[in-house]
């Protein structure tokens, strides 16, 4: 069983277990799988988009793959091909509407054969093109808004508290590391925190893990309104829409699970230029090989920047 590798106390892999049960390449690869904070419990997610859901486009795009590996002169080939071109030319919404049109075809195909009640080619046509309209409206008013980016540190109302968090991976495949700092309203610092994770994660899961660790350490302080702000764009894009399916996407939900403890929670985007300070705190970590927590004070290394900041 999968959960008897897990130890469900720090929430991460039984290092020693794996690499005695599996090769070492084997090993290598299950350690770099991200584990969910909760220990969520399964759930079906669409793998073709990062939202976990499924759309027309994304099925697509795996029925190009599949094409690409297996090149047999099907009727889906063909289609597929045809979808291509209008890939090429730049011609989405009309992929779209070709979709709609073969599947209006093939519903009515469906309604002659076994029900005996096919519509003429013109409705077929309008209701492919009503499907079309309602789908594009659907899909415009569910893309979640830009967040602006900051590219300072601002300051905040009293009672705030204002968490920066920033991953960053060892040039050398070592593993990764994050910081964490929080701050009251002055800019005064209350905490802050130099992690090393358990293994080399890619950059996108690296950043959901310092967000994670972000939300865990502010309840951990006793914070009960807070700003969290990242310079990984595509992870507070991911939270904003609700994203599920992608490899971080159990991450996503813990720190969305987490993060309802707190009475007031948003997530913000930060430029790099404005996130130095945790930033320098990951560095700090891939440098000493250490985790280190400060509570009530500044972590030495970065009075400067924190100085700096609120100048």
């Amino acid at each position: 069983m999968v959960s008897s590798l897990i130890d469900v106390d720090t929430k991460w892999w039984k290092f020693d277990l794996v690499r005695s049960t599996f090769l070492p390449f084997e090993a290598d690869s299950i350690l770099r799988i991200p584990i969910s904070y909760s220990l969520l419990e399964d759930q079906l997610i669409w793998i073709g988009n990062k939202r976990g859901s499924f759309t027309v486009k994304s099925a697509y795009y795996i029925a190009m793959r599949m094409v690409e590996v297996n090149d047999t002169a099907t009727t889906t080939a063909n289609i597929v091909d045809l979808a291509a071109q209008f890939i090429g030319k730049g011609m989405l919404r009309e992929l779209d509407l070709f979709f709609m049109v073969l599947w209006s075809i093939w519903g009515n195909r469906n309604q002659a054969l076994h029900n005996d009640a096919a519509i003429p080619p013109s409705q077929v046509w309008e209701s492919a093109n009503r499907a079309f309209t309602n789908f594009s409206t659907a899909q415009l008013s569910s893309l979640p808004s830009s967040p602006s980016s900051q590219d300072h540190w601002t300051a905040l109302p009293s009672g705030f508290f204002k968490i920066n968090v920033d991953g960053a991976s060892d040039d050398g495949g070592g593993n990764s590391c994050i910081g964490v700092i929080i701050r009251d309203s002055s800019g005064s610092s209350i905490g802050a925190l130099s992690m090393v994770l358990p293994s080399c994660y890619p950059a996108e899961i690296t950043e959901a893990f310092a967000l994670l660790q972000g939300v865990l350490f502010a309840l951990e302080m006793q914070v009960n309104q807070a700003i969290f702000e990242s310079d990984a764009l595509s992870i507070i894009l991911a939270l904003s829409s609700g994203a599920a399916g992608s490899d971080f996407g159990h991450i996503l939900e813990d720190i969305r699970a987490a993060s309802r403890s707190l009475s007031h929670c948003s997530f913000h985007h930060l430029i790099r230029d404005g996130n130095k300070a945790v930033h320098s705190l990951a560095k700090e970590a891939i440098l000493s090989g250490q985790s280190k927590i400060w509570k009530g004070t500044s972590p030495p290394c970065i009075w400067n920047i924190l100085r700096d900041d609120i100048m």
